[in-house]
């Protein structure tokens, strides 16, 4: 499917590009040319120190918990929008929950040019897209990897029209990925003044919290680095301990099932795997009273 690329303007003076080059565009104002391979705008150079990752299957019922909670959460969002609304996919990656987006005009754009990715921008440095231009942004699993997280914040809260919703979903307590671009884990509290302080306004905030999955983690992180050093007799007791554990925790999960999501401020255990938020450019509730 072609993309549509109306909301893109010069990042300098958002002036409009002539997009007739197949190999560059130029701002018809102020002559900034932003180069294009195979058909994509690079507005920034990638990383030098970025591994791109491969493509993994995702789903409804694929992957772990926290993920398949991801996929809910994201295709309960998206299914309140109506078809076609404009939609930007924030750090998109390899197109995790892209098929949630079919039905929408979405853009997906990161700092890395994978094959699913439309647009290579870091949107802390760069905006090169008409202010107010879009229904939706999606930042699934991504603030944690920026670094100036309330620039990010800020210039995607400009992209929004009156109304507009930021859906976000962050890890809390989970191992550290794609390294060295893993900086941050947040509260709920911290998540919540950043967006305040960006000028969101939160429309809900939900904790998922699944303790056989953090007793799982756990399980892992001593097979995969505490074996290492330890004599034969010290290996065959803890595997055999890690059986057991495991068994329990399989003898759990009928009962606690893959985990809940709940109010932070009402949980009575803070061990959340992850949060999960919505919030909104206000401004149309300023237009609307006045």
């Amino acid at each position: 499917m072609k993309k549509d690329f109306s909301s893109l303007v010069c990042p300098i003076c958002k002036g409009e590009f002539l997009q007739h080059n197949p190999d560059k565009w130029v701002c018809v104002t102020c002559g900034y040319t932003v180069n294009l391979v195979e058909g994509k705008p690079f507005f920034n150079q990638t990383p030098q120190d970025i591994i791109p990752f491969q493509k993994s299957e995702r789903g409804p019922e694929i992957g772990t918990p926290w993920r398949q909670a991801n996929w809910k959460f994201l295709h309960e969002q998206i299914s309140k929008l109506s078809p076609g609304s404009k939609v930007l996919d924030v750090g998109a990656g390899r197109g995790d929950f892209a098929d949630i987006l079919t039905a929408q005009n979405t853009l997906a754009v990161d700092v890395i040019p994978f094959p699913e990715v439309d647009i290579i921008c870091d949107l802390t440095q760069c905006i090169p897209f008409k202010e107010a231009s879009f229904d939706a942004v999606v930042l699934m699993n991504v603030l944690e990897h920026v670094f100036n997280t309330r620039d990010l914040l800020i210039n995607t809260r400009s992209l929004l029209k009156p109304g507009g919703k930021l859906i976000l979903t962050i890890p809390f307590l989970l191992k550290v990925h794609f390294s060295p671009y893993d900086f941050f884990r947040y509260t709920h509290h911290s998540l919540k003044k950043l967006l305040t302080e960006a000028g969101f306004e939160i429309q809900s905030l939900q904790g998922y919290y699944d303790p056989v999955f953090l007793i799982g983690e756990s399980v892992r992180n001593i097979s995969n680095y505490e074996l290492s050093g330890r004599n034969r007799l010290q290996k065959v007791i803890i595997r055999a301990i890690l059986v057991i554990i495991q068994a329990a925790m399989s003898s759990l999960k009928p009962f606690l099932g893959n985990g809940r999501l709940i109010d932070p401020e009402a949980a009575k255990s803070p061990s959340a795997i992850g949060y999960l938020m919505v919030a909104s450019n206000p401004k149309a509730q300023e237009n609307a009273n006045g």
